[in-house]
């Protein structure tokens, strides 16, 4: 097949770069067959050793930003506090009580469901070998390195679509290894590391399609495959329907003429997803996950986003390479793509800008950079590569571009560290509630369970650990409510079990296990308390402005004890739309209270608590 490489994403290609090409052979598409600048017309071919050598240096070009990737994020690895919540979820899995956070009531804690899916099956799989720790650090890197990868192949196959012989250049592929956010993140437990990669994927997707042709007679893994891949975006991250968007939209565009194809390729996009969808509202009843009502996931803060922009910005001269990337897309002879090449370019760029409005509308997040880079990753993906010859032979000055691209790359790997805007000695931009919290959590507690524990001995913290654990291992019915820096006791009827509240539900809730019940104070493990109103202003850290009263601690927790204010709040539980809310999650799950939930997941989604117990009561129990 004409610009095809070995497998389906042509890796060979990217190295050898002209390799898969004949002399005068048409390439398909918009594709515009040149001669290779300084190549022989009569087709004289240079000396095997010239040949030899200039494979050689084009191979240790195109690998040096992969090796900075896979060895920077290594040895910049961490775990993140909020890692730990996905890994919990993965013991109630195996202990038997299903994809929930606390056992007896399906409560949805993960926000990327294909990452805490991958989780599950590296633990089946390889969980005899190693901690789920490590095995979510090695996962992350290598899906961040492959998304990188595919980005490169990607854009190498737009630059041999306009000319034979080229001389690749990975500009944009160093701007996206050397930037620190994005070495940072590649592990961290989370799934930053699945998105880049399937971002990377998906492009390349296109850029195949885009350089083969709407006729050629794809294979059924290449022709299904993008549009499935594709269509997990959501799953990937609930705000990535918007990459999603971009990613669709220009595969269609590329496709055969045909309503019954692009049908073909919408169906095989949201299959997966929609079934998820329809298991969500009957097993959680629920249109999205908890965390994505806990954090308020849909409202405004303008403000607060354009602050965490510019401390993702700022730090790096961010601005520099962006400049770049406008220069080598927008200006007239500088990119001079087809119409299906640029296409698959504007995919990526529609995605990133979409994402970042995105980002800074909801007021970004507490984590420095975290939910910047898929979109800065986008962003840079059509200068992934740049055919350097090319640039050279339409006008000298252009190759200025991705020299300054790399120059920038190259300065921020040697010289600029992560960081964000200044911080107190707890890590903390006190204004905007920023932090770097790879050093943050690098210095507190390691990588590892074993780093905590260790860390914990060392602070002789019992109180987070011990008494909860002596508790359940002498059959104790006991609720720890947090008061301060101690825990106040309080008793529980028989056959409650140990129940912790807690501020942190990571690290804590890994260390209890499957069996003793977290209550987490910002509403990630409760149905109800992910409902409450937001308080007005928000002033508190993004996806962190939920903070559950006192009354309501005592409510949800215990069957008596409080004052007055407590007591208010157990009467509104008890009103018909919180006593199905709460059913919805904890009955045994038959076939017909899977459907109820199916049905009631909307009603039950939109319930907003008020936070003052009196006008819970007024608005449920009329």
């Amino acid at each position: 097949m004409p610009g095809s490489g070995t497998g389906i994403l042509g890796v060979r290609d990217v190295v050898f770069p002209s390799a898969g090409y004949r002399a005068g052979a048409s390439v398909p598409g918009d594709a515009v067959n040149s001669q290779a600048v300084g190549e022989s017309d009569s087709g004289g071919a240079a000396r095997p050793s010239t040949r030899d050598g200039r494979w050689l240096a084009q191979a240790a070009a195109l690998a040096l930003p992969v090796i900075i990737l896979a060895v920077g994020g290594w040895v910049q690895r961490w775990t993140h506090e909020d890692a730990f919540i996905n890994f919990r979820v993965v013991d109630q899995v195996f202990a038997g009580h299903g994809p929930v956070y606390n056992s007896g009531q399906r409560v949805e804690v993960t926000t990327s469901t294909l990452w805490f899916a991958w989780l599950v099956v590296a633990r089946a799989m390889a969980g005899w070998i190693t901690d789920i720790d490590t095995l979510s650090l090695v996962s992350g890197l290598a899906m961040a390195t492959a998304g990188l990868v595919a980005g490169m192949v990607g854009a190498s196959r737009l630059a041999r679509a306009r000319a034979r012989a080229c001389v690749l250049i990975p500009a944009g592929a160093m701007a996206q290894a050397c930037l620190a956010p994005v070495r940072d993140w590649a592990t961290s437990g989370l799934e930053t590391g699945m998105a880049v990669g399937w971002i990377g994927l998906c492009f390349a997707g296109l850029c195949a399609r885009a350089v083969t042709g709407a006729e050629d007679p794809f294979s059924p893994v290449r022709r299904w495959g993008t549009p499935i891949l594709i269509g997990l975006g959501v799953l990937v991250r609930p705000d990535f329907v918007v990459f999603v968007v971009a990613f669709g939209v220009a595969w269609l565009a590329l496709s055969p003429p045909g309503w019954r194809g692009k049908l073909g390729s919408v169906a095989a996009a949201a299959a997966i997803p929609v079934v998820y969808q329809v298991f969500r509202m009957g097993y959680y009843a629920s249109l999205v996950p908890n965390t994505a009502l806990a954090k308020e996931g849909t409202g405004a803060r303008w403000g607060q986003g354009w602050a965490y922009l510019v401390d993702t910005v700022r730090p790096y001269a961010l601005i520099v390479p962006l400049a770049a990337l406008v220069l080598a897309v927008a200006v007239p002879g500088v990119a001079r793509l087809g119409r299906r090449q640029t296409i698959a370019v504007a995919a990526p760029l529609a995605g990133a800008m979409l994402s970042a409005l995105y980002v800074v509308r909801v007021g970004g997040d507490y984590m420095h950079a975290r939910f910047l880079i898929p979109a800065v990753f986008a962003a840079f993906l059509p200068i992934s590569v740049v055919d350097g010859r090319a640039l050279r032979a339409r006008q000298p000055l252009t190759l200025a571009i991705p020299a300054v691209v790399v120059l920038w790359a190259l300065v921020n790997l040697v010289a600029v560290p992560t960081r964000g805007n200044p911080v107190d000695a707890t890590g903390f931009d006190q204004g905007h509630f920023i932090v770097n919290e790879r050093l943050l959590y690098e210095g507190w507690n390691g990588l590892t369970m074993t780093d905590m524990e260790k860390y914990y001995a060392v602070r002789n913290i019992t109180y987070q650990l011990r008494e909860p654990l002596a508790a359940h291992a002498a059959g104790e019915d006991v609720f720890f409510r947090q008061s301060g820096f101690e825990y106040e006791r309080v008793p529980l009827p028989a056959g409650q079990g140990v129940r912790v509240d807690t501020f942190a539900a990571g690290r804590q809730g890994y260390i209890y296990g499957p069996d003793i019940a977290l209550f987490d104070r910002f509403g990630l493990t409760d149905p109800v308390a992910a409902r409450l109103e937001l308080a007005v202003p928000r002033d508190r850290r993004p996806g962190h402005e939920k903070l559950t009263p006192d009354d309501w601690v005592w409510a949800l927790n215990a069957p008596h004890g409080g004052g007055s204010g407590a007591d208010q709040a157990r009467r509104a539980l008890e009103c018909p739309d919180l006593v199905d809310l709460q059913t919805s999650v904890s009955n045994s799950l038959t076939l017909s209270q899977f459907l109820r939930n199916v049905v009631n997941a909307p009603r039950l989604t939109l319930i907003e608590v008020p936070l003052d117990p009196d006008a819970a009561v007024a608005r449920f129990c009329p």
